[in-house]
């Protein structure tokens, strides 16, 4: 038996239309749609609506990648040789009216040291977490969810060293942030 009387076999096991039977299929009338008649319609709110599909799905993917309709932004800290113990290495004020959200640390050092991410009120430096870096080296975090969440407006969210860094030796950070 070869493949044609297979095939062959299989149209007519399931009932497909023969040669003969083609004279039996109908005409279509294209005004309707499984019996019911078609009537025009008028798409503009249907296009209008498709329009603002980008924002809605744009907003969508940020509240899904980041739990926040806000894309969050890198703040760089500029290189710093030999900082201080306690020095800024990044800082970022919150705006008024706003609350911000760390997702991210990037922190690079030519030497070993701990570094602190948190608030200062200008008075005040309130430790929030805490980065060892053993030796020379890099400490990259980026977090779906804040490392730190709910900053008031005005308060500065920075990170810094903790002991002095070595004649010379090069220190940078940075802050993935966003506010709401």
């Amino acid at each position: 038996m070869g493949i044609v009387n297979l095939f062959r076999r299989a149209l007519e096991r399931y009932g497909a239309a023969k040669s003969a039977d083609v004279s039996a299929v109908q005409p279509r009338n294209l005004a309707q749609w499984g019996g019911t008649a078609l009537t025009g319609r008028n798409v503009s709110d249907d296009l209008a609506k498709l329009q603002n599909l980008d924002t809605a799905l744009t907003s969508l993917a940020r509240l899904m990648r980041w739990g926040i309709d806000a894309e969050p932004d890198w703040v760089e800290g500029v290189e710093t040789a030999g900082p201080a113990a306690g020095t800024a290495l990044v800082s970022r004020t919150v705006s008024a009216g706003k609350t911000g959200k760390v997702f991210g640390v990037h922190i690079v050092a030519d030497e070993g040291n701990d570094f602190q991410l948190g608030t200062f009120d200008g008075t005040t430096f309130t430790v929030r977490k805490r980065f060892p870096l053993g030796a020379k080296g890099t400490i990259f975090i980026v977090s779906g969810k804040p490392i730190i969440n709910d900053v008031a407006a005005g308060l500065q969210v920075q990170i810094r060293n903790v002991a002095a860094g070595s004649a010379g030796v090069v220190y940078q950070a940075s802050l993935l942030y966003a506010e709401v």
